[in-house]
């Protein structure tokens, strides 16, 4: 016990030691997906990026790439180690921190033994630390490059600093507190959401009074000073500042930031002249209000690095904050967006009328020029409420709140009279019920339920049973809620995200939350609202719609710290009540119990949080660029495409001759002009419309004259640029109120085509160009299905592809990465050939031959997909492979699948054994479940006459199908709406497999399929027993209710029919 008592100080630093190791091992070593690539990207050269920016972390980012010793393949797990560092010293900080808090509440308990309670102590501190460093969310933060480790350790160093303050007295660290908050605002704003319980541990050490009402007024207090603080400084200090440099540039002839500096000297001036003076004359309260004062601004001013960086033009500049006006919108705009939080408007609201809202500036000439007044709408007082959760007027959210909050139209809501038309306003009611349901339910108790019961698996979920839930491992309690999760598939029940902790870890937490409240109210208090504020606060703050884009676990990590305390102070409340029956052993179990926990987490998360050999994300952005020919133009949307892109471009150098255009940035006017420079060997991208046409405030929309008397003739491209160009009012349109815009005069366009430069670009070879078209004929509008225009309006970014497209005169291949769709490309989508991972604008009509069938280039593909791409890891991924990198793999094998169809069907059959037999190396199926595009890899194998490789896939796709159709029939009648589009979904992947099974000849399978199949049908869904089942062909006739039901039911009614026929038939037969 000596040994402890002397080495207790040494402890806390080996829990670090472990945690940092095993932090270090499964961190990842790669780009990865996400906002990892910009944070490399960014970090490496000091960039901008995306608001708020995080200087701070780009500062610390940038010092740890340098211990890659020049090694560029290095820098990605250097800077992963900045979130390993931050994490395993958030761990070490719990501990301190736990430990302090373990101390004062042993202290309450009077009749045991020093000894004992060191025990308790070291043990209590031990395993708050530890279940935190293994919990699910925590961990997966701590091994990739982000700024949320870095951001849940100032919280937990804040915490740290005030009990220390508590205890000792001493100023230093309240000064501590006050500079880490104004450097918080260079990391994140989740820190802030922590300052509510610093406030009221401020108050109990300088008051006594703990009674309810005072407790009620003071955290009521406490977060209404700390919402209008962060207004203040987060959107008052940026406005403050432009409005100084407004008047130094503009009237004083200064350069322009010089109101930042004017600013700055102006406040430290004044704070160090209230810190003398209150030195003088003994006013402490003043002295330690400038002092806060002055360690604020200093640690606030970190945010001038994105200034400075912006002004030297970066690659990356997001918004080019290097001014005083473009800085005040990217960070104030950053946090206060025009989402209502506690009234404003409903889904439903429609405007009164429109008032001016903030002005709008450009610094050119050397001043600032007011060029445009944003649009504020004001709504119909009727269309105002409290708590308005539900806000967004996107048609796909406005269903996803129907759903979850069972609105039913005219039935349950509130009937509102508007100029004479009616409108179903939801209630206060159902805006609490979505609150709940969704934003608190499932967008956070879910997630804290995953880190302390368990995990379902890691599918991004909209409340459907078998995505992402929470789930115990005790099997009758997960089946009452969610379904028999033991006939589950192969892919979601062996999923390596699948983790089971059986309460444990919460139950342990609960009795050290009941501990601290028995035994001591005050720090029961302050760590009760500290998780509420860094969870529930969050939740409100944000106010997020449905079908986020990914599951947001990360972001109430803050709150999940402090349950992982209370899971440590439940050891004590363990002792206490064990010792009641155990006397002598009380301690000794209660650890032995409580150590089970970190255990648990570590046993069940270190498969799918070892990230160290995934490198699907490098791997995949080098094969895109590998994919484009020299000096290309790569258009691409998603934040997963392009961020990695920028890493490998900007930190490894690679094909830096390849444009990446960010087709979602089109409509911003400093992303033209970055476009308009060259960037490393990339040329610039040349544009016909002047930079003023980019405007914000101008051409956001764009009108079309479709009814146009020379609709029915095809313009250049060029002229009518030209004609957007021009200034002369005649090229204007003329609004109701006078204004004058510019609009495109016809809705069919021709882009003529230089063959010439095509063929030295290699956008054609020498065998093509007999079939290159003198122009390419198009339309910029969107077409139904039936090829009518839907709409007569374009978009800025569709304007700024269109001068794109009129300007690049063929001397520069065209590329869109694969996962665009095409048919929203401007409708050339007939134009663009598939070279594997993006398709090649070609001045080459697709025809209706085999080649083209696919709209692929064959030997390109093959070439990239056999010789050119890079797969690293792939095929034997040891490491965690989440969700989006599975989706990765499956884009992967349809291209396989694509290339080997072509190929057979071209007699290229050695070419199509090639390709399948690299889909199953590359992707196995015990690394890779198979998915739907398994289906043509088997088909191929059994056209080949590999039967056994076609019966081992088809084989393993029936049984996955098969399980997921038994468990559909065990899920709670709760979830049969939302479970809708999964089942019919799997459906349809049985009947592609009996359409196959049938093109092919395997009527042994096929009959299997249809059995399987039709008796789920059969039990699922009613309006089967309707069905007159008759011949295929006569199917519409004999049933022509079927067309009163959804287009996806219908399908299925219509193959239930096929299939049904087909067995009662072959029964016949056999009989």
């Amino acid at each position: 016990m000596k040994c402890i008592d002397k080495s207790k100080s040494y402890i806390p630093w080996f829990i670090w030691g472990i945690v940092f190791f095993v932090y270090t091992f499964t961190a990842q070593k790669t780009v990865g997906f996400w906002d990892s690539g910009q944070l490399l990207a960014s970090a490496q050269l000091l960039q901008v990026s995306e608001a708020p920016g995080y200087p701070l972390y780009i500062l610390i980012a940038r010092i740890f790439s340098l211990f890659s010793s020049g090694n560029i393949q290095y820098i990605p797990f250097c800077i992963s180690l900045v979130s390993v560092c931050a994490a395993s010293f958030t761990v070490f900080f719990v501990y301190k921190t736990t430990e302090i808090v373990a101390r004062i509440l042993i202290s309450r308990i009077t009749d045991i033994s020093y000894n004992v309670s060191l025990l308790l102590i070291i043990a209590s501190a031990g395993i708050a630390s530890l279940s935190l460093a293994f919990s699910d969310s925590f961990w997966s933060i701590a091994t990739q490059p982000g700024v949320y480790p870095l951001s849940v350790f100032v919280i937990i160093l804040l915490v740290w600093c005030m009990l220390q303050w508590q205890i000792k007295g001493t100023i230093n660290y309240i000064a501590c507190i006050v500079f880490m908050l104004g450097l918080s605002m260079g990391v994140n704003n989740i820190v802030w959401f922590a300052v509510p319980g610093l406030v009221v541990m401020y108050y109990f050490k300088q008051n006594s009074d703990y009674s309810v009402f005072k407790m009620i007024g003071i955290i009521a207090g406490s977060i209404c000073a700390t919402a209008l603080f962060i207004y203040l400084v987060v959107h008052g200090i940026p406005s403050i500042a432009f409005a100084c440099d407004l008047v130094c540039v503009n009237m004083l002839n200064l350069p322009v930031n010089s109101g930042f500096v004017v600013l700055f000297i102006l406040s430290i001036s004044l704070g160090v002249l209230g810190i003398y003076y209150s030195y003088i004359y003994n006013k402490k309260i003043l002295q330690s209000v400038s002092l806060a004062s002055v360690l604020f601004i200093i640690a606030y001013s970190i945010n001038a690095i994105i200034i400075i960086r912006s002004a030297a033009h970066v690659p990356i500049n997001q918004n080019c904050p290097d001014n005083a006006y473009s800085s005040k919108e990217y960070f104030s705009r950053y946090l206060f967006s025009d989402k209502p939080l506690m009234y404003g408007n409903s889904y439903c609201a429609i405007p009164d009328s429109v008032t001016s809202g903030e002005k709008v500036y450009i610094y050119e000439n050397n001043s600032y020029t007011h060029i445009y007044t944003e649009p504020k709408p004001l709504y119909y007082s009727q269309f105002m409420q409290f708590f308005p959760r539900m806000w967004s007027n996107i048609p796909f959210h406005i269903e996803e709140y129907k759903r979850w909050a069972n609105i039913e139209e005219g039935i349950n809501t509130k009937p509102l009279y508007v100029n004479g038309k009616s409108y179903n306003s939801p209630t206060l009611k159902q805006h609490c019920v979505f609150f709940l349901k969704y934003q608190l339910q499932h967008m956070y108790i879910r997630y804290f339920l995953w880190n302390f019961v368990g995990r379902q698996n890691d599918i991004q979920g909209n409340g459907e049973p078998h995505k992402g839930n929470w789930i115990s491992g005790i099997s009758f309690i997960d089946s009452m809620r969610l379904g028999d999760q033991d006939v589950l598939n192969d892919s979601l029940h062996s999923d390596s995200s699948r983790n089971t902790y059986f309460f444990i870890p919460l139950l342990l937490g609960f009795a050290g939350i009941i501990g601290l409240w028995l035994w001591n109210k005050k720090y029961a208090l302050v760590f009760t609202l500290l998780f509420i504020s860094t969870g529930i606060g969050v939740v409100l703050y944000l106010n997020q719609t449905p079908l986020q884009v990914r599951e947001r676990d990360y972001i109430y990590v803050g709150s999940y710290l402090f349950y992982a305390i209370c899971i440590g102070l439940g050891v004590i409340s363990l002792f206490v009540w064990l010792r009641q029956y155990f006397v002598k052993h009380a301690l000794y179990i209660s650890i032995a119990i409580a150590v089970v926990c970190p255990s648990l987490l570590f046993a069940y998360n270190y498969n799918d949080h070892n990230r160290r050999n995934v490198d699907i994300a490098y791997q995949y952005s080098k094969n895109v660029l590998a994919t484009c020919k020299p000096n290309a133009i790569l258009f691409a949307t998603s934040d997963n495409d392009i961020y990695p892109l920028w890493y490998l471009q900007m930190v490894e150098q690679k094909r830096t001759d390849v444009r990446v255009v960010n087709i979602h940035q089109l409509s911003k006017e400093w992303y033209i002009q970055e476009l308009q420079n060259a960037l490393f060997t990339s040329s610039p991208i040349s544009f016909g419309l002047p930079i003023q046409k980019y405007r914000i405030g101008t051409n956001e929309s764009l009108f079309v004259l479709v009814h146009s008397p020379l609709a029915h003739i095809y313009y250049p491209i060029k002229d009518i640029i030209q004609f957007i160009a021009s200034d002369n009012s005649k090229y204007k349109a003329q609004l109701q109120h006078g204004e004058l815009v510019d609009y495109i005069p016809v809705p069919n366009l021709v882009l003529p085509v230089n063959k010439l430069n095509a063929l030295q670009a290699g956008i054609i070879c020498n065998e093509d160009t007999s079939r290159v078209m003198l122009g390419i004929p198009f339309t910029p509008l969107q077409l139904h299905s039936d090829g009518t225009m839907q709409d007569s309006i374009i978009s800025k970014s569709t304007l700024a592809m269109l001068d794109i497209i009129a300007h690049f005169e063929w001397k520069r291949p065209l590329y869109c990465m694969s996962n665009i769709d095409l048919s929203t490309i401007l409708n050339l989508q007939n134009y663009m050939y598939s070279h594997g991972l993006a398709s090649l604008f070609t001045p080459i009509e697709s025809l209706p031959s085999v080649e083209s069938e696919n709209q692929i280039h064959i030997e390109e593909m093959y070439n990239n997909l056999m010789k050119t791409y890079s797969w690293g890891n792939a095929s034997a991924n040891q490491g965690s492979v989440n969700e989006y990198e599975r989706l990765i793999i499956q884009q992967y094998r349809s291209l396989f699948a694509i290339a080997a169809q072509s190929c057979m069907q071209t007699k290229q059959f050695e070419k199509a054994r090639n390709l399948v037999d690299a889909c199953m190396q590359l992707f196995p199926q015990n690394v890779y479940n198979y998915d739907i595009f398994m289906i043509a890899i088997a088909s191929i194998y059994y056209e080949l006459g590999k039967v056994d490789m076609y019966e081992s896939i088809v084989n393993a796709l029936y049984s996955n199908i098969d399980n997921m159709l038994l468990y559909y029939r065990t899920v709670p009648k709760k979830f049969e709406k939302v479970l809708l589009h999964d089942v019919v979904q799997d459906v349809g992947f049985a009947i592609e497999m009996y359409q196959q099974a049938l093109q092919i000849g395997d009527n042994k399978f096929s009959t299997k399929i249809a059995h399987m199949c039709t008796l789920f049908i059969e039990d699922y869904f009613s309006f089967t027993r309707q069905i007159s089942v008759c011949l295929p062909q006569e199917f519409q006739v004999n049933n022509m209710w079927i067309m009163q039901l959804q287009s996806n039911l219908a399908y299925v009614a219509y193959w239930y029919n096929y299939m049904k026929y087909n067995v009662v038939q072959e029964q016949k037969q056999q009989l």
